[in-house]
């Protein structure tokens, strides 16, 4: 599955994003998609990292750097 980088809570099989390029009221065909997957992924101890600097944000909120 495929979830898009901009709208918060969209997503989209592979056929609807790659194939057929869907888009709605709010999702456009340019935003940016992120591929997930099925796997868990493991919770990582905030006590384990100095957050740096603002990135950017996308649907999934802010994203900083982040020093180990």
């Amino acid at each position: 599955r495929f979830k898009c980088d901009t709208c918060p809570n969209y997503d989209l099989c592979e056929t609807c994003a790659i194939e057929n390029r869907i888009c709605t009221k709010n999702h456009e065909r340019n935003h940016p998609l992120i591929l997930t997957s099925n796997r868990v992924i493991p919770k990582i101890d905030s006590n384990d990292f100095e957050m740096g600097e603002v990135l950017g944000q996308g649907g999934f909120g802010k994203f900083n750097y982040c020093v180990t």
